[in-house]
């Protein structure tokens, strides 16, 4: 079997997931967003938070969610 022809069988088995094309130039990206922690152990995103597809209803981006936590240093208690 030559290599060619063993590709296009194994494609053909396999599928090719091209996900939802809407999308698809948003895939792969990466969004920092700054979260705000909430007393009840919670957090609040900011406004500029990706939005999800309007047709599949996913978020393409890798987001990078990044808490501050301010802890007071042993000596000040």
């Amino acid at each position: 079997m030559r290599l060619r022809a063993r590709l296009q069988r194994l494609e053909r088995e396999k599928g090719i997931d091209r996900g939802c094309m809407a999308c698809g130039a948003r895939r792969g990206l990466i969004a920092i967003v700054d979260v705000t922690p909430l007393p009840d152990g919670t957090v609040a995103y900011p406004a500029d938070v990706p939005e999800p597809c309007e047709r599949c209803g996913a978020v393409p981006e890798s987001i990078i969610e990044i808490v501050e936590v301010v802890v007071e240093s042993p000596a000040a208690g």
